[in-house]
């Protein structure tokens, strides 16, 4: 998913995805082809996740 995408769901769905994508790291059943794929996944997610939370806080003042 490209940033933008992520840019239009709410912050709890990429977090969820998020924890999902942790999930199948920590398991580690797949083959690890499958599992770099989710780990550059997952740091797309925690990128696009942590500039909206700068965001939200430059929008509410804080930080």
């Amino acid at each position: 998913m490209t940033a933008p995408a992520i840019a239009e769901e709410s912050i709890d769905a990429v977090l969820d995805r998020l924890e999902a994508v942790l999930g199948r790291l920590a398991e580690a059943r797949e083959p690890i082809e499958d599992l770099v794929l989710a780990y550059e996944e997952g740091v797309r997610l925690l990128a696009g996740a942590q500039a909206r939370l700068e965001a939200l806080g430059r929008d509410a003042g804080v930080g």
